[in-house]
């Protein structure tokens, strides 16, 4: 991997975080309430998981090789096989929603979203249900080059389409809200999922995050609070794999059962679900990021 794309790697794992606390005034907005500029695009798409309406401020083409509709194309395409070709529960893996995605760069960003100072360093955002929003700048800051923007779009994509996967996972609720929960599970989501997106080398997501899980190394893995980094992402995003990789996707829906119905935490979920101890759970988790 070249310079330029670890460094567009790195920052995308520094940004990717959705943010599922903003206002009421945001998250009733919708592509219609923002203005994008002279030249805004619009499209509506039919995929499998949906239809998709999608809106774009025209200067955000000029870093990417296409418009953004092939990677939208691509990503929903990658969610549907992924979700079609493993065990998920029949709500996520039969049902169509509507979704929502928009893409705008920084300078409207902070126009239209005004509350949240640090919004400027996100690529991605998830506001539930469906509603997607993509801050360009953020995936390609300098337009050095295109191929790599075009696969961190879909990358990011991929994650944001994780997080819808996930609330309706818990049923259409927030609570009980647990960040590392929830990043965790679009981190492993986007991994798994982009082994299906035909415009991404099958690993080489994984292979990103298991390269930051090295620069900490087994035996820490599981060591301290859950921190916004991209460290604390590939952390999270482990613990949701080493239930996938012990107990299948099967395992992971009564995970998440147990969340839902229950309103427990992930780790208590765990225990509960497996009868494995804190002390029997770190150490799989240790185990999975020596694989």
């Amino acid at each position: 991997m070249g310079w330029q794309a670890r460094r567009a790697r790195s920052a995308l794992g520094v940004s990717l975080f959705s943010l599922i606390t903003i206002s009421n005034c945001i998250s009733n907005c919708s592509s219609q309430d923002l203005a994008l500029g002279v030249g805004a695009r619009s499209a509506e798409i039919t995929t499998e998981i949906g239809p998709m309406k999608l809106s774009w401020a025209r200067t955000i083409e000029r870093c990417f090789n296409s418009n953004p509709l092939r990677s939208v194309v691509d990503s929903a395409r990658a969610v549907s096989r992924a979700l079609r070709n493993s065990r998920f529960s029949d709500e996520v893996r039969l049902s169509r929603r509507d979704w929502e995605i928009v893409f705008i760069d920084r300078v409207l960003a902070t126009k239209h979203f005004p509350l949240d100072p640090d919004l400027g360093n996100h690529p991605g955002f998830m506001l539930p249900p469906n509603k997607i929003f993509i801050l360009t700048d953020n995936i390609t800051p300098d337009c050095g080059n295109r191929q790599i923007a075009d696969d961190l779009l879909t990358q990011v994509l991929l994650h944001e389409m994780g997080h819808v996967i996930e609330y309706q996972l818990l049923g259409g609720r927030q609570s009980p809200i647990d960040r590392e929960r929830s990043e965790g599970f679009a981190v492993w989501f986007e991994q798994y999922s982009s082994d299906f997106a035909s415009d991404l080398p099958k690993g080489q997501v994984r292979g990103y995050y298991r390269e930051l899980l090295s620069s900490v190394g087994a035996n820490k893995i599981t060591a301290g609070g859950f921190v916004a980094d991209p460290v604390g992402y590939a952390k999270a995003g482990l613990k949701i794999e080493t239930v996938v990789s012990r107990k299948g996707i099967t395992g992971l829906m009564s995970v998440y059962d147990l969340i839902r119905e229950q309103g427990l935490s992930y780790e208590t979920a765990v225990e509960k679900a497996f009868s494995w101890s804190p002390t029997t759970f770190s150490r799989h988790v240790a185990e999975c990021c020596r694989r």
